[in-house]
């Protein structure tokens, strides 16, 4: 499906997961990867058991605790809401899963539009931080941007970092 400049819904996808990429560089955070893939290994079983991928993974002070962050990409998102359920799934629940098969110390969502209030408690319940196109707009300007957050992403040109850029961890036990 073709998305307002001939750019499918993937290609969104990974320009907005360049976006924050690039934004969360500039806001501070000096250990940012895109697209990876945790897999988790069986010695025992000499096999790969299962695997989760995460848009964007942190490490982040002495310690270099690791975060991981969902981005999920709305079309015209000034004027939608991320719903608690998105494409048959709970946004919140996926995070906290995806989170805990990275081991991170913390999982957050991340979108282009806003938080429905339910999305909104079911992640203060399972203690998800959000970012919403409010706190990207003002993460753009502290960085010296104009806050025109729906500009940037789509003049992101995935030839510049490889759209299918992807890194491989796997977890032993």
């Amino acid at each position: 499906m073709l998305l307002g400049l001939g750019m499918s819904r993937r290609d969104t996808g990974d320009r907005f997961e360049m976006f924050l990429e690039e934004l969360l560089c500039d806001c501070g955070f000096r250990c940012v990867r895109r697209n990876i893939v945790y897999t988790r290994w069986s010695r025992l079983r000499k096999k790969y058991l299962t695997r989760r991928q995460v848009d964007l993974e942190v490490r982040e002070g002495i310690l270099r605790r690791k975060s991981v962050f969902e981005a999920k990409y709305l079309t015209n998102g000034y004027r939608r809401s991320l719903p608690l359920n998105y494409r048959g799934q709970n946004l919140p629940q996926a995070v906290e899963e995806k989170r805990k098969f990275a081991e991170a110390a913390r999982g957050y969502l991340v979108t282009n539009a806003y938080f429905t209030d339910d999305l909104v408690e079911e992640a203060k319940r399972l203690g998800i931080g959000l970012y919403d196109r409010e706190e990207l707009v003002e993460m753009d300007i502290r960085r010296g941007g104009d806050g025109k957050i729906g500009r940037k992403i789509r003049k992101m040109n995935l030839r510049d970092r490889g759209s299918s850029y992807s890194e491989k961890v796997y977890v032993l036990f």
